[in-house]
């Protein structure tokens, strides 16, 4: 495959989209991403648009991907959030060049996943590290060459926090994934159960990535890999939520451009129904335009040779939390405003208001913890977010 621009990928995307459309029920019915769709994935170049160039990536920014996590998310929420999620798995760019190596070289188009809550089983050894443990939440773990797992490194007496790299041999997945939203994103448990080595040229110090000073960003020398984790990550996860509130508010207005109640009274013409349209639009808009100009000025000020200030970081965080937010009130909306035909299984409001809450419940998104987290780095606080600040 050859590198592609932005836009031939987002064309690519785009005509993805029936596909995807066709395939959303199966996915929820399996409970996870049909390798039908994995392959289109991987066929179309959509998997490698963080990946490095020099191992055959598009090396691209996360504007790419959040664009087209938009166009997939009004398709089927479950693919945009494993195309999202496996994308990330190019944070492998920030590991020591070998790591890089072991995975790219024998497989240029390899398939990681990752889990940042971290277990507490971790023993440093000579030459690494002796690992076990249980990660849930693995989004897209069925499909991937490779594991990219948080723990706890107690060693020395202050709790490092550290990723650490696991070929598939190493793990089994525990199918454990019926939930209630998000249904199609095969989140399940990784289980490591036995103490297992990891060389330390396939660890990381998580704090690197938070700076944007990885020992990948050494060799990997693009303003892309000096990104801190949280100018990116949030936002990368938030913008699910606005493609799946778009595709609800379309879906909304062309069922009620022609909706009678009762018979007799067309729902276009209520006042109170043109009231709840312009208030998810406008709640869609504003949360879909603060996440790009986030990203986009993030992008912006590390190309130009710029770091993020601890504010900067805990600001994105703050913005993610917010537009998901906003996104939930506009798609709560619409749910409300479905009546009794939104209650149905197949109906697309009620898809989304399940989706939507589903994105709106990861840790990186919940608003309570980021908005003390920003409050609290504003007024000279130590951090309170472990993952990203």
């Amino acid at each position: 495959l050859s590198r592609l621009g932005a836009e031939e990928l987002r064309e690519r995307a785009r005509s993805l989209l029936p596909r995807l459309r066709e395939r959303v029920e199966v996915t929820e019915e399996r409970r996870h991403i049909p390798p039908e769709t994995i392959e289109d994935f991987r066929d179309l170049g959509l998997l490698r648009i963080l990946q490095p160039a020099r191992f055959g990536g598009h090396e691209l920014g996360y504007d790419v991907i959040n664009d087209i996590a938009i166009d997939l998310a009004g398709a089927c929420a479950s693919s945009a959030w494993c195309f999202v999620i496996l994308n990330t798995g190019s944070m492998l760019a920030g590991f020591p060049d070998e790591a890089q190596h072991d995975v790219w070289d024998a497989k240029p188009d390899a398939i990681t996943c990752g889990v940042f809550a971290p277990t507490p089983h971790v023993a440093q050894q000579d030459g690494g590290y002796v690992v076990h443990g249980r990660w849930p939440f693995a989004s897209g773990s069925d499909h991937s060459d490779w594991a990219m797992l948080a723990g706890l490194n107690l060693a020395g007496g202050i709790p490092e926090l550290r990723f650490f790299l696991f070929p598939r041999s190493d793990y089994r997945i525990e199918d454990d994934w019926y939930v209630s939203g998000l249904r199609g994103t095969g989140s399940k448990t990784i289980v490591i159960d036995e103490p297992t080595f990891v060389p330390a040229h396939r660890s990381i110090d998580m704090g690197t990535q938070r700076e944007g000073k990885t020992p990948g960003s050494q060799v990997n020398t693009s303003w892309l890999y000096r990104i801190p984790l949280a100018a990116t990550f949030p936002a990368g996860v938030a913008v699910i939520g606005v493609g799946i509130a778009r595709a609800a508010y379309a879906a909304w207005v062309e069922e009620n451009r022609t909706k009678m109640n009762y018979g007799v009274i067309k729902v276009a013409d209520s006042v109170a129904m043109q009231m709840r349209c312009a208030d998810a639009a406008a709640r869609i808009d504003a949360a879909d335009l603060l996440l790009r100009n986030d990203v986009d000025s993030a992008q912006a000020r590390i190309a130009n040779g710029e770091e993020l200030t601890l504010l900067d970081r805990a600001r994105a965080q703050r913005n993610a939390a917010f537009a998901t937010r906003l996104c939930v009130e506009a798609v709560d909306n619409l749910f409300e405003a479905s009546g009794g035909s939104g209650l149905h299984d197949g109906h697309p409001v009620q898809r989304a208001w399940r989706d939507m809450h589903a994105v709106a419940a990861h840790i990186s998104l919940r608003w309570d913890g980021n908005a003390e987290h920003y409050g609290r780095i504003t007024w000279g606080r130590t951090p309170g977010n472990p993952f990203f600040f």
